[in-house]
């Protein structure tokens, strides 16, 4: 929509009374991108006031901004910003472009709806809920970074802080600030003034200041002895009668609880003279600042990313890190697995870098040493175990116990490799439960099979000819192709391919860490055949069957004379 048509529409808007057209000089912000802004008389709460309204060039499939001309006119009120701005919606609020005057009209409302409750202090929840927030926009604030693992408790305690590269780090110990700055690439050199300071957790939650104004040392100290615990007051009183060694700077971590957790939030004094810690003073004024305290908590950052924390002690083992695995690894660590050793014994070539996660970079090394690489790299909280040999060998060589792990995948696409696991786990009556996976050529389809008891197994598969009667492809059929010599030998499918097997086999250990799955599925994807028959190849049978019969017919390869699993 253009200015002018912008212009009528706003004009006619119920409860809105136009006053200008606004310069772009006269926006609120430029951070919000404005094209076009006009002001207008509201009333709110029986009192009229100036409210700006701000489109920019993709009205109306871009929400409307509500600012308020004088932010302070209503005080410091839950969803208002310092440049004005009301937050009166989620950003993904679904609009319809056909209807712009009633989108204007329906967001208006929600905007008085919004300021009357906080005048009202109808939201003052909100405060709390999103109190980190608030602090964050603090204009008095310091800029150093702060970043803290520690992880909230309710008592009274000292921790420890050191500052790393320019940053300011939180943790229990002096080894947790040294673990976190070299996990988060924070920097190499970990030389730094390890020293004390206070966490403080509040019983009952503070309101957050003002965005420009902040407590006073005094405001601080009351703040926080109304507010916490006699328990915690009485240890807080002992600590800081031993607190010794007072730097120029003291820093205190506070939290306080919210209906799904703890905020945290930080305050330094400054150009500190007194021997003894500030807060044992009530007559004396010192110079404090808020930080805002970045939380990298393990317990915070995975949930973000739909990962389970009740995951983390799970060991898994991943027997094969090529095309389906490399995918596997990083996956299962966003799952909630931190405790993961990989089996691989091949190297990354150049003619496989674009069916595997990894690329370029780690051109000529080894896959599994190269994907530990990668994840300790990209991911903090993770132990990676990479494995240099065939599983074969591990076994043999007493490295690897099935025993110590709560999963295994075997992710090698080669059956014999499979067989040779499958009669080991139930020979030696392994109970570690297994999944296999692997692609079929030409994006005919991929398959994964849980193997949990012995119900069903591996070689149930397989017929006396080695058939494998899951597959989607007819028998005595040959697949590899080579570019040049042998050694260049593959059989073909695609990244999308493996990526397909990847989702269908880790929806398939969600589920069994979940408890949802009780016997042994096996599980198939299928894809579009052209290829695979323009090649001159057949289906087999089962590629006929439907989505639903597939799955209906999971249970339908166990061989109930199968000399593995039926012994």
């Amino acid at each position: 929509m253009d200015s002018r048509e912008l212009l009528n529409m706003v004009k006619s808007v119920k409860g809105f009374s136009f006053l200008k057209e606004l310069k772009l000089n006269e926006f609120p912000s430029k951070k919000w991108n404005l094209d076009f802004g006009f002001s207008g008389n509201v009333e709110i709460n029986g009192t009229i006031s100036t409210l700006i309204i701000g489109f920019n060039n993709h009205y109306p499939y871009n929400k409307p901004l509500y600012f308020i001309e004088n932010y302070d006119e209503f005080g410091f009120i839950p969803h208002v910003e310092s440049d004005g701005y009301i937050c009166y919606t989620e950003d993904n609020i679904i609009l319809n472009p056909e209807l712009p005057k009633e989108i204007l009209e329906s967001t208006l409302l929600e905007v008085i709806d919004t300021l009357e409750k906080g005048l009202n202090k109808k939201n003052d929840a909100d405060f709390i809920e999103e109190f980190e927030d608030y602090w964050s926009r603090n204009r008095t604030k310091l800029s150093i970074k702060v970043l803290s693992s520690f992880r909230p408790t309710n008592k009274v305690q000292i921790i420890r802080r050191a500052k790393i590269g320019g940053k300011i780090i939180i943790g229990a110990d002096d080894n947790v600030i040294r673990e976190i700055a070299t996990k988060f690439h924070i920097a190499k050199n970990l030389n730094a003034l390890y020293r004390n300071c206070l966490y403080i957790p509040l019983a009952e939650p503070l309101l957050p200041p003002n965005y420009n104004e902040f407590w006073s040392s005094k405001e601080f100290k009351v703040n926080i002895y109304h507010n916490i615990s006699d328990e915690n007051r009485q240890i807080l009183d002992e600590l800081l009668h031993d607190y010794n060694n007072v730097k120029k700077e003291e820093i205190i971590v506070v939290s306080q609880p919210k209906s799904n957790g703890f905020s945290i939030f930080g305050v330094v004094y400054k150009k500190l003279k007194e021997v003894c810690h500030p807060l044992t003073f009530d007559d004396l004024s010192f110079e404090i600042s808020p930080l805002e305290v970045t939380r990298i908590e393990k317990e915070i950052i995975q949930p973000r990313g739909g990962g389970d924390n009740s995951l983390n002690q799970k060991k898994v083992l991943l027997v094969g890190c090529g095309s389906v695995g490399s995918i596997l690894a990083p996956e299962l660590i966003k799952f909630g697995i931190d405790n993961i050793a990989i089996v691989d014994n091949d190297f990354i070539t150049l003619d496989n870098i674009y069916r595997h996660q990894l690329g370029l970079n780690f051109l000529g090394k080894n896959k599994a040493e190269a994907m530990f690489k990668f994840l300790n790299e990209n991911y903090p909280f993770t132990t990676i175990i990479p494995l240099v040999d065939s599983i074969e060998n591990l076994i043999s060589n007493g490295i690897v116990n099935f025993k110590d792990y709560d999963f295994i995948i075997s992710a090698t696409g080669s059956p014999n490799t499979n067989f040779y696991l499958n009669k080991f786990l139930f020979k030696n009556n392994v109970k570690t439960p297994i999944i296999y996976c692997w692609n079929e050529p030409y994006g005919i389809g991929g398959h994964s099979l849980l193997v949990q008891n012995k119900y069903g197994c591996y070689n149930c598969l397989y017929d006396e000819n080695l058939s494998n009667k899951g597959s989607f492809c007819l028998p005595g059929q040959h697949f590899s192709k080579k570019l040049a010599g042998c050694s260049s030998s593959f059989v073909p499918f695609s990244s999308l391919d493996s990526h397909r097997t990847a989702v269908l086999t880790l929806g398939v250990i969600k589920n069994f860490f979940k408890g949802n799955i009780s016997n042994n599925p096996y599980l198939s994807w299928k894809g579009d055949k052209q290829e695979f028959v323009d090649a001159g190849f057949i289906t087999s049978k089962r590629f006929e069957l439907s989505e639903n019969e597939l799955f209906d017919t999971r249970y339908g390869y166990i061989d109930n004379k199968c000399p593995v699993c039926q012994v």
